[in-house]
């Protein structure tokens, strides 16, 4: 379920947001009726995680402090008082991640970076849907991503998972809302002694349940694709009794030259 954290910056309730799939992806969601969280160190970008180098420094000298989010529940980790970036990439393993942009319009560079242009499915909602879509038991946080030089700048450093809510600047054009779960073996707990996060629970992420009708506001085909795809979109969601309008993208009208 979607609850509420300090450090995380969500939209305003109404914000629109867009989910860009493959066709196959889109049927995926609709088939399991949950999306799909991915492990940060899946992602594809090596510094999903990662501090900026003014905060590792700070890290080191005050490691102790960072850790104490972590003494609750009895986790080991390896060299934990000597070396704050193992600690770091450890937890990459377990923090799982689901994206979406926010804009009140289609993006063009959103189409062919992370669909297919003339195959390509776009959800679009809205932040308080997506919140209150939710119906799995975990712990569900949503925030905006932040992006910094990771060189120059600092990162706010007062939670060890704050790092995953900032990128490279060279992400601004995705201005990813992201939501983020934590998976944790089910025995963890003080009375059962220490966890080794060098297992990770999943391969690659997990499925969170939603419930579709509540997450889905309409259904955009991708502006390239073949009027055929239009129509088997349309008959895939009829068939998974999906109640949102499959419509093609507005980026595919006509210009008006007269």
């Amino acid at each position: 379920m979607y609850k509420e954290h300090s450090i995380f910056a969500p939209p305003t309730p109404d914000a629109t947001l867009w989910r860009y799939l493959t066709f196959t992806k889109f049927v995926s969601l609709l088939d399991k009726r949950a999306i799909f969280f991915t492990r940060a160190d899946k992602l594809g970008d090596p510094f999903e995680g990662a501090v900026a180098r003014i905060n590792l420094e700070l890290q080191r000298r005050h490691w102790e402090a960072n850790i104490s989010n972590l003494k609750q529940y009895a986790i080991q980790l390896p060299d934990m008082s000597e070396r704050p970036e193992v600690a770091v990439k450890e937890i990459r393993r377990h923090t799982l991640i689901n994206c979406w942009y926010e804009s009140e319009h289609e993006s063009e560079a959103m189409w062919n970076l992370y669909s297919r242009a003339h195959e390509g499915i776009a959800i679009r909602t809205d932040f308080r849907s997506l919140a209150d879509s939710f119906k799995d038991d975990r712990d569900i946080f949503i925030g905006r991503v932040s992006y910094i030089d990771y060189e120059k700048d600092s990162m706010q450093d007062d939670n060890l998972f704050r790092p995953f809510l900032y990128k490279r600047k060279g992400f601004e054009h995705e201005r990813e809302v992201r939501a983020l779960t934590i998976a944790l073996p089910s025995h963890i707990g003080p009375s059962k002694g220490p966890l080794d996060m060098s297992q990770a629970i999943y391969s690659v992420g997990t499925y969170c349940k939603v419930d579709l009708s509540q997450l889905v506001s309409e259904v955009v085909v991708a502006p390239y694709a073949p009027e055929w795809l239009l129509e088997l979109t349309e008959s895939v969601a009829s068939r998974y009794d999906l109640q949102a309008t499959v419509v093609r993208s507005s980026l595919a009208i006509e210009p008006a030259w007269r």
